[in-house]
């Protein structure tokens, strides 16, 4: 028994059981040892909430794939990245969804790595190396990490339209067309939309809007303007078909 190997049942329970239900009773049964050996290790809620979320972080940042300079595809990939894990563990999804305390930074040891701070810094690190000013790296960083959360919390309680799709459809097509028209054209359509297809196409929607804050021509830091670090790749690939 140690410290690492309860918060790592934790997060372990955490992939069903919400976070903010894991109580230290329900911990101490499933590890088959009494609620005051729990709290010898973990000593309160609040450190057994913010290890599980640092854990939480720590496999997210398990996820991170290499860099590669351009800072829409490397937002793209570390907010999907931050998506996958919250369809994981979907109980601190649900924490995170509802809770701001240790959303982000975390109560560490001595020694101990903050990764959600870690998970701050790749982030504002990827708009950094995209030359937006700091006010507007800070909104692109909020705005992106809302979407991961809602689109997250929306997956883990089942909010999407497609989760309901008989339920919708059945009403939709019940609806007079000749009042609702705008109803029966959607009838179709929108029982199908998922919450894999809103994510992705809202980060889409999101990183286009981003984009246009930089002026035309934006030189990043690294001195090459985002949009010649794009084109330069796609003139480096392969026609299609191509061996």
């Amino acid at each position: 028994m140690s410290v690492e190997l309860v918060l790592a049942r934790a997060l372990e329970l955490a992939r069903e059981v919400p976070l903010h239900e894991l109580s230290m009773a329900l911990l101490a049964q499933d590890l088959g040892v009494t609620p005051a050996l729990i709290y010898y290790y973990v000593t309160d809620r609040d450190s057994l909430v913010s290890g599980v979320v640092n854990l939480f972080f720590k496999a997210m940042g398990e996820r991170w794939r290499p860099l590669t300079g351009d800072w829409q595809a490397d937002l793209a990939a570390f907010a999907r990245a931050a998506y996958d894990n919250n369809n994981t563990y979907v109980g601190v999804a649900a924490y995170l969804a509802q809770h701001n305390r240790f959303r982000l930074f975390q109560k560490v040891r001595d020694g101990e790595t903050d990764h959600g701070l870690a998970y701050f810094d790749r982030a504002a690190s990827i708009l950094q190396s995209g030359g937006f000013p700091a006010a507007q790296a800070a909104m692109a960083y909020h705005l992106v990490m809302q979407h991961v959360v809602s689109s997250g919390g929306a997956r883990v309680r089942h909010l999407s339209p497609a989760d309901h799709r008989d339920y919708i459809r059945v009403r939709l097509q019940a609806a007079p067309p000749d009042r609702f028209p705008g109803a029966h054209f959607l009838a179709e359509a929108f029982p199908e939309v998922t919450a894999d297809q809103t994510f992705d196409a809202g980060l889409a929607l999101l990183l286009q809007g981003i984009a246009g804050w930089l002026p035309a021509g934006a030189v990043s830091p690294e001195g090459v303007a985002p949009s010649a670090r794009r084109a330069r790749r796609r003139t480096a690939r392969p026609p299609a078909g191509a061996a």
